[in-house]
């Protein structure tokens, strides 16, 4: 019994060191290597896994701060302390208090936080005196309007017209009334204009003339009576006296002015003057009333 088990581990360590012979000479041939083990990551201790733990505990909580206090802050400011309770205003002296709180349409009781100021401020910018506006909110509880309004420019009327459209520079209309603004230029114009306009849209028809009486110089403004514009746009100056000075559609307006200031300037006689056509702005036409020179002569 002995020996047979000597003699099978005789037999099996030859096939043993045999086998791994085999499979050197075969990674030889090859070329294969053999792979280092992959690194495996070192087993945290005790403390490192406590205060990974830790940190994902504060991580929790400061979201549920966060979150807390976002709903604190809300609830807050919808509070009754924080509704609208005052509208200040200011730089209106022609637009009233009554249509800027109209504008503003403030419903009773709510918050400041929640009010959206932008659809106020387009319809106050809507109003026919505002050229500027600004809304802000000033906490706990008040609105804040700054308006710039527009400045009146000209009185727009007609012959036929028992009406006036006041406007600014750029030709928006203003107001309508029964007279015309004092101290301003009064412009005549067809009576469909004065029809077609809209308070707080432009006056179409006009723009010639405004442009025109903006260029005009202050040494010829004592001559100037009145301005008219024609449905074509063409321009006329009614002069003291009763003469007129035509521009016609040009736009070299600085060049009519000079010929224009050097016949009402300059010497020349203006006895019966009726038109002064400046339609080539550098060769002037006076023209002159014939009944009235011949009245004139019958004087002298």
């Amino acid at each position: 019994m002995m020996m047979r088990e000597r003699h099978v581990a005789r037999n099996v360590a030859p096939r043993s060191r045999n086998r791994s012979t085999r499979h050197e000479e075969t990674r030889r041939r090859t070329g294969a290597r053999s792979r280092p083990p992959a690194p495996t990551d070192a087993p945290q201790s005790r403390w490192e896994r406590f205060d990974a733990h830790v940190l994902d505990g504060w991580r929790g909580w400061a979201l549920v701060a966060v979150f807390g206090v976002c709903a604190a802050v809300f609830v807050v400011l919808k509070a009754p302390l924080f509704a609208i309770d005052e509208v200040q205003m200011s730089g209106n002296a022609r637009t009233s208090d009554g249509a800027i709180l109209a504008a503003l349409d403030l419903e009773p009781g709510i918050p400041l936080a929640t009010w959206d100021s932008d659809p106020a401020m387009a319809a106050i910018a809507e109003l026919p005196w505002v050229d500027q506006v600004r809304v802000t909110k000033s906490y706990p509880s008040t609105v804040r309007v700054v308006i710039r309004e527009r400045a009146v420019s000209a009185s727009v009327g007609s012959a036929i017209r028992q009406e006036w459209l006041i406007v600014d520079d750029g030709g928006h209309v203003l107001e309508r009334r029964l007279t015309p603004a004092a101290g301003t230029r009064m412009i005549l114009a067809p009576p469909d204009v004065i029809d077609n306009g809209s308070v707080g849209s432009p006056a179409n028809g006009i723009q010639s003339a405004l442009v025109a009486s903006e260029n005009l110089p202050l040494q010829l403004d004592p001559w100037v009576d009145h301005w008219s514009v024609s449905r074509d746009g063409a321009v006329t100056i009614g002069l003291t006296g009763g003469a007129s000075a035509s521009l016609g559609h040009s736009t070299d307006h600085r060049t009519q002015f000079v010929s224009l200031a050097s016949i009402l300037d300059g010497g020349t006689s203006l006895v019966c003057i009726d038109d002064i056509d400046l339609g080539v702005a550098d060769t002037p036409v006076v023209s002159r009333d014939s009944s009235c020179l011949i009245a004139a002569e019958a004087l002298s």
